[in-house]
């Protein structure tokens, strides 16, 4: 594939109605806690972090999700007064200031409202269960309907006044009482608010109508909405695209297209896509909307993470804009770094979904890749150090490398070892699989920024203590990692046994045959699973646990995603199994009521997690002080990517 050598068509300027925009590149909305003071309107740290990519060249920022009702906000953005004119006008100042132009995002929850946080039972087109609420709410009534109508339009004339330069309708991914109108699914009423397509939609037209009277036809309206829902009687492509052209009818200036599949199952369209998933996923949906329409722009999503495929879709007319969350996270300045072509420097976004776990864990948001993510929102300074020290840095996986990183870019002299013969440590393994590419583009990041520093790198060596004391170093931050685990059973230490590392090392050529075990279900045992069943293996997975709480802690959609691809691919998941011996090519397994099973096997393959490596550590002995050594990552405390790349941040700021 041949890739475009410029990004003309993603920097070109881009109209939404009556409004110009510099380029093609959208902030897509997000909610998150800590965005919202306790009456609604915009904290510093929200107005701190929409600067910060505004500045960074984001075309358009859509805010989060912004209730136009209090009695139904939960933790969200909320308008719902024109006393609040005031401190969004300083938002909106704020994000103006650096060019971006800036959409509120209007939106009313309904249904999914959450009784716990609001005093009152959700309300929606119709009283009746769904796998989107909570519990069963109440049905609006035409009184009801039509007051909730107005405060959407009120809010719009209020957004306008405090210097928005259009609203954007929130009907997307079940979460908002637009969306639930417009889907068959949730919409079961028979009067002029539901029983046919006219009538559904009759809600959503209604704020349409009642905005561009308010505020004047040059004043855009967008609506974002789904092309696809997992649920019986949900919104299909052909819908959606009904649904669209007749919002481009009625003067709706432009259309973002979602889907609904979070908590659902849906793993072909996913609304916030795991790495485990194309990139652009939605674009195909947005695509096919796009096709029906006469003019209007359409807004395409789906984890868009990389400028080459950004610009491809674009000079496609694919979409004519593009909507990225996640990669504002991982990296403000996105857009600049397209424009002046530093694309090796984007510090990429992996689709890990950390940070979109936060938001449901009701917590300040994370990122993995980007330990700067700052709790002001803003991406946090590195400063000088007082005194420039020679720091050695022992192990080049992702916590050695940030941490060698951060030293350097505090002014001291940063030596960085590594036993083997390539940087990267774990993300080498972890980014075999053909669908690890975003763990790829990390990697090559880290290798890419050691290239630019003046750290000098030293691989192919194993460290011992005679290192650090020739070179005269004033501190050591250890980052070699952990072990993997080895369970104690009689025939472990046979040549059909290997570790995960090992099967996904791109060097290795082992025949490990075609009969395998993958010992442990964790992430680890999942990705190394579905590696191998892709090469034609035939898999049985085995855990201690109970097969279905295999990754639970996860992200809904990477474990629905992953764990649907493991189905497909044929690996047999068994739960509740304990290793007890390993025996003349055979594998025996004790289950959780004593009954013992014998299964065939060429290869055991373990991945049952990490120890952490301390014989370093005691090898040093007391060269230097503690105060003066620092473990990061594995080697400290067997974690995610997350704490890995976070631990070595911290230690790389605090010498």
């Amino acid at each position: 594939m041949t890739r475009p050598n410029g990004f003309e068509t993603l920097l070109s300027p881009a109209r939404i109605g009556s409004i110009g925009i510099n380029n093609r590149i959208a902030m897509a909305p997000m909610s998150a806690p800590g965005i919202a003071n306790l009456d609604g309107s915009p904290s510093e740290y929200y107005i701190s972090f929409l600067e910060e990519r505004a500045r960074g060249g984001v075309g358009l920022i859509i805010t989060g999700e912004t209730v136009v009702d209090d009695g139904h906000r939960m933790i969200s953005l909320g308008f719902h007064s024109r006393r609040m004119v005031s401190p969004y006008a300083r938002l909106t100042e704020a994000i103006r200031t650096h060019g971006s132009k800036v959409f509120l995002q209007i939106a009313h929850p309904g249904g999914v409202c959450v009784r716990s946080m609001t005093g009152k039972q959700p309300v929606a087109p119709t009283s009746m269960k769904s796998p989107r609420y909570t519990e069963t709410p109440r049905e609006l009534s035409i009184g009801e309907i039509q007051a909730i109508i107005e405060k959407y339009v009120q809010t719009a004339y209020w957004a306008m006044e405090a210097g928005f330069d259009g609203v954007e309708m929130h009907a997307a991914h079940g979460f908002d009482l637009i969306g639930q109108f417009l889907s068959p699914s949730t919409n079961r009423r028979t009067d002029q608010y539901g029983g046919s397509f006219e009538g559904r939609i009759r809600f959503a037209e209604e704020i349409v109508r009642g905005v561009k009277n308010i505020c004047g036809p040059d004043f855009p309206i967008g609506l974002k909405y789904n092309g696809y829902e997992a649920v019986d009687d949900g919104i299909d492509i052909s819908l959606a695209k009904k649904i669209g052209q007749h919002m481009e009818e009625i003067g709706v200036d432009y259309l973002h297209v979602a889907s609904m599949t979070f908590g659902l199952g849906g793993s072909e369209y996913p609304s916030v896509s795991p790495m485990y998933s194309k990139n652009g996923a939605l674009i195909e949906l947005a695509a096919e909307v796009k096709k029906g329409l006469k003019s209007i722009p359409v807004v395409g999503a789906g984890g868009i993470n990389e400028p080459h495929l950004a610009e491809r879709i674009l000079k496609n007319r694919e979409v004519d804009l593009l909507a990225l969350g996640r990669a504002f996270f991982a990296d403000p300045s996105w857009v600049d770094k397209v424009r002046s072509k530093r694309i090796s420097s984007i510090r990429p976004c992996i689709r890990c979904n950390i940070c979109h776990l936060k938001l449901f864990q009701n917590q300040l948001l994370k990122c993995t890749v980007n330990p700067f993510f700052g709790w002001q929102g803003k991406q946090e300074a590195i400063d000088k150090a007082r005194q420039s020290k020679k720091v050695a840095v022992v192990g080049a996986g992702p916590a050695g490398v940030q941490a060698a990183l951060v030293a350097e870019e505090r002014g001291h002299d940063v030596t960085l070892y590594e036993q083997a013969e390539e940087v990267g440590g774990n993300l080498i393994p972890g980014s075999v699989p053909d669908f690890k590419a975003d763990v790829r583009m990390l990697l090559q990041y880290y290798r890419q920024a050691l290239l630019e520093s003046s750290i000098d790198v030293k691989l192919g060596v194993e460290v011992s203590p005679t290192t650090i004391r020739d070179g005269d170093f004033d501190a050591v931050i250890l980052a070699v990692g952990g072990s993997h685990i080895v369970p104690e059973v009689p025939g472990i230490d046979s040549e059909s046994v290997v570790t995960a590392s090992e099967v996904l090392d791109p060097h290795g050529n082992k025949d490990i045959g075609d009969e395998i075990i993958v010992l442990g279900a964790g992430h680890i045992g999942c990705e190394t699973a579905w590696h191998l069943s892709l090469a034609g293996k035939s898999i049985k997975m085995v855990d201690i646990i109970d097969a279905d709480q295999i990754i639970a802690d996860d992200h809904l959609t990477n474990r629905t995603v992953l764990l649907k691809n493991l189905e497909m691919q044929g690996v047999q998941v068994l739960g509740n199994r304990a290793l007890r011996e390993l025996s003349g090519g055979n594998a025996i397994f004790e289950t959780e009521d004593g009954r013992v099973e014998t299964v065939n096997v060429d290869t055991v393959v373990l991945a049952v997690g990490f120890k952490p490596k301390k014989d370093i550590k005691e090898a040093l002995g007391n060269i230097l002080p503690d105060y003066c050594t620092y473990e990061v990552g594995d080697c400290a405390r067997p974690g995610r990517l997350l704490e890995a790349i976070h631990s070595g941040k911290l230690a790389g700021g605090k010498i």
